[in-house]
């Protein structure tokens, strides 16, 4: 006897991959003083992105890093995500593609482990931020445990 188990809706449901830029990716070391809950943020305006950047900065120039500040929010919108405050370093949290549905947006993102056996003694938060086009849908995170 031969027993099949899934966890996917018998839906059949159609993702479109959506292209995205990637703005940084690094880790913040201000031991979780720039105050980033571990979760992903969607910034859709230039008020929002400008306290967000201000945040990010909170102990080091941090948006220093990134490859633009400007975004064209009337095009486009910003998916940070940030990880829990870590002791060790080397550590890093990806997103790794984005999907449309007809309801949401679905994120796929992972950890990635430090090189090696050890990471430095470091207090960090890992983030990863990037631009894709502006959609109005619920952005949904699947993080890869």
């Amino acid at each position: 006897m031969i027993i099949l188990w899934s966890c996917k809706t018998s839906k059949n449901i159609t993702e479109t991959p959506v292209p995205f830029e990637n703005l940084g990716q690094g880790a913040l070391y201000g031991n979780g003083k720039e105050g980033f809950l571990p979760k992903l943020y969607v910034i859709d305006n230039p008020t929002e992105w400008a306290e967000f950047l201000q945040k990010m900065n909170t102990v080091n120039d941090e948006s220093k890093k990134l490859k633009t500040t400007q975004i064209d929010f009337d095009q486009k919108m910003v998916l940070a995500l940030f990880d829990r405050v870590l002791g060790s370093g080397g550590a890093k949290i990806q997103i790794e593609k984005i999907t449309e549905t007809p309801d949401e947006i679905h994120v796929y993102a992972r950890h990635i482990a430090p090189q090696g056996s050890i990471g430095t003694m470091v207090m960090n938060q890992p983030y990863h931020i990037i631009s894709t086009k502006k959609i109005n849908k619920k952005v949904v995170l699947l993080m890869d445990k």
